[in-house]
C-alpha cells in the first residue's frame, strides 16, 4: 500500500488548466492486472504521466473527495490521507508536505464513442 500511495502523490493529478502533451501516444492505465477504463485520458508532461486519480484511486479500494471551491482532491485509504490542491506542486500526505514535480492537473475527459 505504501508504494501506491507514494505513486497517487507522484503521478496522479487534478486541475481546471489545459494540459498540453509532450507526445501524442496512446498511453494505458492497468490496475491489478486489469486495464482499466477512463473517460480522462492520461498524458505525458515534462516527463511525468498524469492519469485520472478518481479511477485509480477507487480501481485500489481509496476514497476520493472533490472540493470544488478550494480545488482540492482528498484520497483516503485505511492508512494514509493525501491531497492535491490543483496547480500546486505540494501534495499532502497525512499532513505532510510532498514536492511534487509537476503541479497538480486536472485532466480533459475525452470523448468516448
Amino acid at each position: 500500500m505504501r508504494k501506491l500511495l507514494w505513486f497517487l502523490i507522484l503521478a496522479f493529478s487534478v486541475s481546471t488548466f489545459p494540459v498540453v502533451t509532450e507526445a501524442s501516444q496512446h498511453i494505458t492505465i492497468t490496475v491489478n492486472g486489469w486495464d482499466l477504463v477512463s473517460e480522462v485520458a492520461p498524458v505525458l508532461e515534462k516527463g511525468r504521466v498524469l492519469v485520472p486519480v478518481r479511477q485509480i484511486s477507487e480501481a485500489l479500494g481509496a476514497k476520493v473527495y472533490w472540493d470544488a471551491t478550494t480545488g482540492t482532491v482528498t484520497i483516503i485509504d485505511a492508512n494514509n490521507e493525501i491531497k492535491l490542491v490543483v496547480g500546486n506542486p505540494i501534495a499532502y500526505k497525512n499532513g505532510r508536505e510532498v514536492e511534487l514535480d509537476v503541479p497538480v492537473t486536472r485532466l480533459t475527459p475525452i470523448m468516448l464513442s
